[in-house]
């Protein structure tokens, strides 16, 4: 049986890095197909441009995504690589099976 915090842990890691994915995909397009010609792209009230600041700062977001996708991930997996590895013991908290081995060994 999974522990239940190990559980939650992925669920939330899996949905943040799906919402960071939602938030990239559309400043990745506007990174890329900004100057093709089928796109018609018609700022906001708020743009950075098409210059250098806009363009580093649409690239640094879309990095920025990519390096929190990959530690949410890594420590979704570690979670479950050490709960493999941990004792067939995993449902009984550490306190009650020392309390037990003592009373054993008196």
């Amino acid at each position: 049986m999974i522990p239940r915090s190990t559980a939650l842990n992925a669920i939330f890691s899996l949905c943040a890095i799906a919402l960071d994915s939602s938030y990239a995909v559309p400043v990745l397009c506007k990174v890329l197909f900004h100057d093709h010609p089928e796109v018609q792209f018609k700022p906001g009230p708020f743009s950075l441009g098409t210059g250098l600041l806009g363009k580093t700062i649409n690239l640094t977001a879309v990095t920025w995504v990519r390096c929190v996708r990959a530690v949410f991930a890594v420590l979704t997996c570690s979670a479950s690589v050490r709960f493999r590895r941990s004792s067939s013991r995993a449902d009984v908290p550490q306190s009650a099976s020392s309390s037990r081995s003592r009373s054993r060994s008196r």
